[in-house]
């Protein structure tokens, strides 16, 4: 079981979270077919 020590990231790293071109371009198409609003996708 993993423990929450492992993946405490600090306010620094959080605030540079870097997601993957194909992980934005997935959200971007969501959010132009209306599959999801960016209300829903903030809250995530």
């Amino acid at each position: 079981m993993a423990n929450r020590k492992n993946f405490k990231m600090s306010t620094a790293q959080r605030q540079q979270r870097h997601f993957s071109d194909n992980f934005k371009q997935e959200k971007v198409r969501e959010l132009e077919t209306g599959i999801t609003k960016v209300g829903v996708m903030d809250k995530k």
